[in-house]
């Protein structure tokens, strides 16, 4: 990892909400971003976010949060307009379901840079290179600001293509010991069947979560997949 990474590291944050269900898109952001050093904050977790996000993004290239429409925008909030404060050249981009359905309320805060429609590995990974080198965030694919015309959200990658889950990103212990199992949130495919869906091999499911399983001394896996059995084949095969 290169110095320049470490010292410009990119926060991810997960803001409050109820349930503790890990952040499988922030898993999946940070596990695209191969080599950078990133750091994820979660809300729900964390005894001050507010103060962890704002001491990282002094330093930081780049913050990215995940928002959900109710309690948890005002979190996002908050906590990006303090980060915002800390370091007023800090990059801000939102993404999520929200920010997906509805990127200009978010970027008229004035705390947003842009907005992640749909699957956001590639768009962020691409405003994180804008971010350093000073270059626009309007011509990166998939990015809504301010000012720009609305194209349609981004579909999932191939899947075959993404990047090994990192969950050592994550304090998997803090979430086993919240639900009072070890039980591990995994998800094999983004979309619907319906529209782009992308399914890992179920011969590439069952590697992971066997060592995933070995490693983290599992009792439960939970699918978090849109769509399970939008292809009955490969479900029967990961069964």
């Amino acid at each position: 990892m290169s110095r320049k990474s470490k010292r410009h590291p990119v926060v991810l944050y997960q803001p409050r909400d109820e349930g503790a269900w890990m952040p499988l898109a922030l898993l999946a952001l940070g596990s695209h971003l191969s080599g950078e050093h990133v750091v994820v904050v979660d809300g729900r977790f964390d005894l001050a976010p507010e103060a962890r996000v704002t001491e990282l993004a002094a330093d930081a290239s780049c913050l990215g949060v995940t928002v959900r429409t109710g309690p948890p925008l005002r979190d996002a909030l908050r906590v990006s307009a303090a980060a915002r404060a800390a370091n007023p050249r800090l990059t801000v981009v939102w993404g999520g379901p929200h920010a997906t359905e509805a990127p200009r309320s978010c970027l008229a805060t004035g705390v947003v840079d842009a907005c992640a429609r749909g699957a956001g590995e590639e768009s962020l990974a691409a405003a994180l290179v804008a971010a350093r080198e000073r270059g626009s965030l309007g011509e990166v694919r998939g990015l809504a600001v301010k000012g720009e015309a609305l194209l349609p959200p981004e579909p999932p990658p191939e899947a075959e293509w993404a990047a090994r889950a990192r969950y050592s990103l994550l304090d998997v212990e803090r979430h086993f010991y919240a639900r009072g199992r070890r039980r591990l949130d995994y998800c094999s495919s983004r979309g619907v069947r319906e529209s782009s869906f992308r399914g890992l091999s179920a011969d590439r499911v069952g590697a992971e979560l066997g060592e995933l399983a070995e490693r983290y001394r599992l009792s439960e896996v939970v699918f978090r997949d849109e769509d399970f059995y939008a292809l009955s084949a490969r479900a029967d095969g990961i069964a």
